[in-house]
């Protein structure tokens, strides 16, 4: 009886052909062709075999942490805490990375997301050409819309002395906030289209407590209305001011 040792040569297809002949078998996800040389024996002449096999990616299903957030909380996705399933594993000694984008994000100028309640969609991808990573049909990024209180917006002057002129204040973000609001496209005054940053003149000069109510539009992102209270105090009159 003759004993023959074939030998085989790997190929990977690098999108234009086969390359790098290699007599280690792949363990990569890939495509290639395997030549297996069977040598001549003595009944036998010299075969030479080609095929072609696939190694397909490894699915990974992705869960989150935490998909749901105030505006605010997110200028971005690296809050969005995302792993591999318990259930599908990578293979050990793997290292599998994970980003996150979502489908058409909308941010504010100062590059938070903008509130949508409907949802992002949330695509996960990884780097390791092992894998390929699946986010559960359904999984959406909320982004709630936050209560307007007096910690997101204030008046710039509370308080005025009464010297018989109308007085002006005007709404603006709080420090705490200032990065987050828009006052042009979140809030207004009353029920009226009046852009927050632009001053408001009281037609009243008496002596009393003033409230501006300030609301949340529909389209912004926040929700609810805030009253600010402003005062014009009594002028003093004392010897220097007072002529009999």
């Amino acid at each position: 009886e003759v004993t023959v040792t074939p030998t085989y040569s790997f190929k990977k297809w690098n999108g234009t052909e086969y390359v790098d002949a290699t007599a280690q078998a792949p363990k990569d996800a890939g495509k290639y062709q395997v030549t297996v040389t069977i040598p001549q024996s003595t009944n036998y002449s010299q075969t030479v075999l080609t095929k072609v096999f696939n190694i397909t990616q490894k699915e990974l299903n992705v869960s989150f942490n935490k998909k749901e957030f105030v505006y605010g909380e997110l200028s971005g996705t690296s809050d969005l805490k995302a792993e591999t399933g318990a259930s599908v594993t990578p293979i050990a000694g793997d290292s599998v990375d994970i980003s996150i984008s979502l489908g058409t994000p909308q941010f504010t100028a100062n590059n938070y997301i903008r509130a949508n309640t409907s949802g992002y969609s949330i695509t996960a991808t990884t780097t390791n050409g092992n894998y390929t990573l699946k986010v559960a049909e359904g999984d959406k990024l909320i982004i709630n819309k936050k209560a307007l209180t007096a910690d997101v917006v204030k008046l710039d002057t509370t308080s005025f002395t009464y010297d018989g002129s109308n007085k002006t204040v005007t709404v603006e973000a709080t420090t705490a906030e200032g990065n987050k609001i828009s006052l042009t496209d979140d809030v207004q005054i009353g029920g009226t289209t009046e852009a927050i940053n632009v001053k408001r003149n009281e037609t009243t000069k008496a002596v009393e407590a003033y409230t501006v109510t300030v609301n949340a539009k529909n389209e912004g992102n926040y929700t609810g209305s805030v009253d600010l209270t402003w005062t014009i105090v009594p002028f003093e009159l004392t010897d220097t001011n007072v002529t009999v």
